[in-house]
C-alpha cells in the first residue's frame, strides 16, 4: 500500500541518519527538536508530541554550548529516572509501531550519548569520546581511534562507550536489514533509485564495520588489562 510505504519509507530514512557515522562516530542527528518534529507529521501523534516536550529537556543533544546545562539536567532524579524506562513516560508514543520504534530507538541513543558526556572517568576527567566531540569540530578517523583506545584508562569510559557503539550497531543492523528487505517495494513506490538504496545499503555496512572494529577494541583483552593496570599502578 502507498500510504503506509511512505510511512516506512520516513521511519527507515530517519532511523537511518539516527545512526549514521559522519566523520565522528558520535556526531547524532538526532536532537529532541527534531525527533518532535518527526512524530509530529504522524496522524494521530499529537500526545506522543505532548510527552515528549515535557521530558525535553532530559533529552537535549549535548554540544560545547550547552553541555552545563545538558549535564546538569542529565544529573537530576528526574531525569535519572525517566532514563530506568523512558517509555513508561511517553506511553503515547507505543499507539503507532513506527512511532513506537522511532521515540524509542532516539531516545535510548540519546541518553546513552548523554552519559558518555555527562559522566566522567575516575578522576573526574571528561571521558576520550566526549572530549573528542566537544572540543574538534571535524574529527578524524584517527581522532576517533586514539579516544576509543584512551577509553581503556577508564573503567566508567570504557563501559559506557561499549554501550553506546553496541546501541549504534545494533541500530544500524535494524535500519539496514529493514532498507534492505524492503528495497523492492520502496523503488517501486517511485521516491528513491534502487541504486541510491544500494548505495546507502553499502554507507551503512562501512559505518557497521567501523563501529564493530571499535567495540572490538574495548572488548578485547589488552583494553580490558590497560585498565586494570592502570588501576593498579595507581
Amino acid at each position: 500500500m502507498k500510504f503506509s510505504m511512505k510511512f516506512s519509507m520516513k521511519f527507515i530514512l530517519h532511523l537511518i541518519s539516527s545512526s549514521y557515522v559522519l566523520g565522528s562516530i558520535l556526531s547524532s542527528k538526532v536532537g529532541v527538536e527534531d525527533l518532535i518534529t518527526s512524530v509530529s507529521g504522524y496522524e494521530g501523534s499529537q500526545g506522543c508530541v505532548d510527552e515528549l516536550s515535557r521530558v525535553k529537556n532530559c533529552i537535549l543533544t549535548a554540544t560545547k554550548e550547552n553541555i552545563i546545562v545538558s549535564c546538569n539536567n542529565y544529573n537530576t532524579n528526574t531525569c535519572q529516572s525517566f532514563y530506568k524506562n523512558p517509555m513508561n513516560l511517553l506511553s503515547s508514543c507505543s499507539s503507532n509501531n513506527f512511532v513506537n520504534a522511532l521515540v524509542n530507538s532516539s531516545v535510548n541513543l540519546i541518553i546513552r550519548d548523554l552519559k558518555i558526556k555527562c559522566q566522567k572517568d575516575e578522576t573526574g576527567n571528561e571521558c576520550p569520546l566526549s572530549e573528542i566531540e566537544l572540543n574538534i569540530e571535524e574529527s578524524s578517523n584517527t581522532d576517533i581511534l586514539n579516544a576509543i583506545n584512551n577509553s581503556c584508562k577508564s573503567k566508567i569510559c570504557r563501559e559506557n562507550t561499549l554501550e553506546f557503539l553496541e546501541y549504534t550497531s545494533e541500530i544500524n543492523g535494524k535500519a539496514s536489514n529493514l532498507l534492505q528487505s524492503s528495497i523492492t517495494q520502496i523503488t517501486g513506490a517511485g521516491t528513491i533509485s534502487e541504486e541510491s538504496l544500494n548505495s546507502v545499503l553499502q554507507d551503512q555496512s562501512n559505518n557497521n564495520n567501523e563501529i564493530k572494529s571499535y567495540i572490538d577494541i574495548l572488548k578485547s583483552n589488552n583494553c580490558s588489562y590497560s585498565f586494570r593496570e592502570i588501576n593498579f599502578n595507581n
